[in-house]
């Protein structure tokens, strides 16, 4: 299976349904948000970098030839993938947990 993330972010964010609980011992239904209207985006945040950040963001290099070929064997599905290193790496994530 492959998911298609090269447009992560650029669609509009996803929302979660969250039941709503109150204080009366009445059982209520969760409410749903509305998605009949469109919402408006959030407001955008400004953010500033310290200048460390900015210095190694300029230093940063990558091969650009090499995230090429990987994005594209990800994208035909020919990706090799290690079951026994994944179930190793989701093991001790859940460790952290």
């Amino acid at each position: 299976m492959v998911d298609d993330v090269s447009r992560v972010g650029a669609s509009k964010p996803q929302q979660a349904n969250q039941a709503v609980k109150s204080n009366d011992s009445a059982p209520q239904s969760p409410r749903v948000a509305d998605t009949s209207t469109p919402s408006t985006p959030p407001p955008a945040v400004e953010v500033e970098l310290s200048k460390e950040v900015q210095r190694s963001e300029e230093r940063a290099q990558f091969d650009e030839v090499k995230v090429r070929a990987l994005k594209e064997q990800i994208e035909k599905g020919v990706y090799p993938i290690d079951p026994q290193k994944m179930a190793e790496k989701f093991a001790d994530l859940e460790q952290l947990l």
